[in-house]
């Protein structure tokens, strides 16, 4: 399957949605492809955990047969990011058999000036830190 349209649209998202005045990404998203062949972007506003929530119900339901979502997240040295930013999170594609695969990335980036560099799927780093936390959410993971 041809995921281009899916990463390019997400990645456009995510680097429009940089605001200078929130010191980053402040409203999380996560875009999905439904049964019918659809985008469907959901946009949530409040605590990030919502995210979690949107992908638990998403993954339980079954609506999507892919969806990308992606958390703002603050960077250290040592965790192989270029900037201070990120946003770190996974495509996933949807469950088989109550199994379902995530293929984690980080999206380097600079609020100012203004710097979104493209998918970095081996960020060693983050792609534990993203296997991680769906590890501990979704025991059905691999």
């Amino acid at each position: 399957m041809d995921h281009s349209k899916l990463y390019r649209l997400f990645h456009d998202l995510t680097a429009s949605s940089i605001d200078e005045e929130a010191g980053g990404i402040s409203i999380p998203h996560i875009i999905g492809i439904n049964k019918n062949n659809e985008t469907i972007i959901a946009v949530i506003a409040g605590d990030y955990h919502l995210v979690y929530d949107v992908l638990k119900k998403s993954l339980k339901d079954q609506e999507y047969s892919e969806l990308i979502y992606g958390l703002d997240r603050t960077t250290k040295p040592g965790q192989g990011t270029e900037f201070r930013d990120c946003l770190a999170g996974a495509h996933i594609s949807m469950p088989i058999n109550k199994i379902f695969i995530a293929k984690p990335f980080v999206i380097n980036y600079q609020i100012t000036p203004r710097i979104v560099r493209n998918y970095d799927w081996n960020n060693t780093f983050w792609k534990t830190a993203v296997q991680k936390e769906l590890m501990q959410l979704f025991p059905l993971y691999r």
